[in-house]
């Protein structure tokens, strides 16, 4: 959700700090783990509200074991699948980029995270009706960022 490994590690830390101190008044209305993904989730937006904008994106890090062409040359897959594969991912993440923050919000929680609606709904404190048609709309809106990209990856 924020783009790179540096704030990410700062979030969790932020995160067990929150769920630490908060645990007392962990009624268990809901889930412990939409609970989590509650204060996970407005941590992130905290954290993408306060920084500049900047573009990063995850297909440039180093990965644990040294430079991220280490990770193509011991998988199972061949270096080929697993290139076009990692293209594919970086496309999509510069597509998410491009959308607001809502959009690309909702499409983590249920496309990556695997939410249901009704975990999402309870994360983001809005009616499942509103879940459907955030997650509809942030569809059509990633479905246009993408032809845009594509567009400008070709002119």
């Amino acid at each position: 959700m924020l783009g790179n490994r540096e704030d990410a590690e700062e979030a969790v830390q932020d995160i067990f700090l929150k769920a630490h101190r908060g645990m007392a008044e962990f009624r268990g209305k809901a889930k412990i783990r939409t609970w989590l993904y509650k204060i996970t989730v407005n941590t992130c937006l905290t954290r993408m509200r306060r920084r500049t904008p900047e573009r990063v994106y995850l297909d440039a890090e180093e990965s644990k074991s040294g430079s991220q062409w280490d990770t193509f040359l011991g998988g199972g897959d061949s270096a080929e699948e697993m290139l076009i594969e990692k293209d594919r991912n970086g496309f999509v993440l510069r597509a998410l980029d491009l959308v607001s923050s809502n959009d690309k919000e909702i499409m983590l929680l249920f496309h990556v995270d695997e939410l249901k609606y009704e975990e999402i709904a309870h994360v983001l404190e809005v009616p499942i009706g509103t879940v459907g048609a955030r997650l509809f709309r942030a569809r059509k809106n990633l479905r246009v960022a993408m032809g845009s990209l594509q567009m400008e990856l070709r002119g």
